[in-house]
């Protein structure tokens, strides 16, 4: 009777084992998800805020070249047309 009760306990001890284990790799996995998910969180955020910068600053070069242009528009044009009526 003694190894009856001893086999049983043993194999108590293993479902207990097994059960643990399996706790465990879903914790692990769960763990390894969330993980990725801040991971292509982040990726995102860092291409958003690249997009960002590059808007302001291509706004930022637009705005000088529109104050460039402006400012300087006819004697521009009076150089182009000068070289349009050049015979060469």
């Amino acid at each position: 009777m003694e190894a009856d009760g001893k086999g049983e306990q043993d194999s108590s001890q293993g479902a207990e084992a097994k059960r643990e284990r399996k706790s465990r790799e879903k914790r692990e996995r769960a763990l390894k998800e969330r993980e990725g998910k801040v991971k292509a969180d982040l990726e995102r955020l860092d291409i958003d805020i690249d997009r960002s910068r590059m808007g302001l600053n291509k706004e930022e070069g637009e705005q000088l070249f529109r104050c460039a242009l402006s400012s300087c528009s006819h004697p521009v044009e009076r150089f182009v047309a000068h070289l349009r009526d050049i015979s060469w």
